[in-house]
């Protein structure tokens, strides 16, 4: 079993998932937002989603890992996160991500993935990773922005490749290498954001929002949710 990496001022965690986790991961399973981006059937019976429950929980390395994710300080599930199609030999793998519709717009699964992403092209799964990628449906906006911002590059549109029980729809492919992840992790900065949208000290990386230096010698920040915050720092 891996052993999940401790991640620093994130409010959302990853776990294992368990039995008791079960009828929240119906509840998010039932929302076709969710479940048809997964390639679960839309209106799915609750006897397919324990199904999908029963092999995301057997599933084991070197396969890859099906994780719960969970808000610090509750022991309740809150999303899913999918490491799949893991291929060590050439460090490929793929990943998805769920979350439950009421803590969306709040910054969790993009605070979570940009701690976790070093932690996987590092060794988390057994061994370094060269590529991370994501698939993500054409109309899925909040997904882009999120990729884009975690520093993922959109690399093509492959044209009517899913069908999602009513509709085919066109899927774009996302990527980030070890060297793109080298690159956007470089310091440059003194400030960090905290949860609440707050600057405080630390470190800022470019897998942050966007920063830029105002005119008072500050900067500006901002994230997928849209608050931004200005603090006098030095960056070269």
């Amino acid at each position: 079993m891996m052993t999940l990496p401790l991640l620093k001022g994130v409010r959302l965690k990853p776990d294992f998932l368990h039995e008791d986790d079960f009828p929240r991961y119906l509840a998010l399973y039932s929302d076709p937002r969710i479940s048809v981006p997964t390639g679960m059937p839309r209106n799915a019976e609750t006897d397919i989603i324990r199904h999908w429950f029963n092999t995301a929980r057997a599933l084991a390395l070197p396969q890859g890992q099906v994780l719960a994710l969970r808000r610090v300080g509750s022991c309740q599930l809150d999303g899913i996160l999918q490491l799949m199609d893991l291929e060590l030999k050439s460090g490929l793998l793929t990943i998805g991500y769920s979350l439950m519709p009421n803590l969306w717009g709040q910054g969790l699964m993009s605070e979570c993935l940009r701690a976790m992403l070093p932690e996987l092209m590092s060794g988390l799964l057994g061994g370094p990773l060269t590529r991370i990628q994501a698939w993500v449906m054409v109309n899925n906006d909040p997904s882009h922005r999120l990729l884009a911002n975690l520093g993922f590059q959109h690399e093509g549109t492959l044209r009517q490749l899913f069908h999602d029980g009513q509709l085919r729809q066109d899927i774009c492919i996302y990527g980030l290498l070890n060297t793109d992840l080298a690159q956007i992790t470089g310091k440059y900065g003194s400030v960090a954001v905290s949860r609440e949208g707050r600057v405080e000290s630390g470190e800022i990386s470019r897998l942050k929002p966007p920063i830029h230096r105002t005119a008072r010698g500050s900067v500006a920040v901002r994230d997928e949710v849209g608050w931004e915050v200005h603090q006098p720092t030095r960056i070269a």
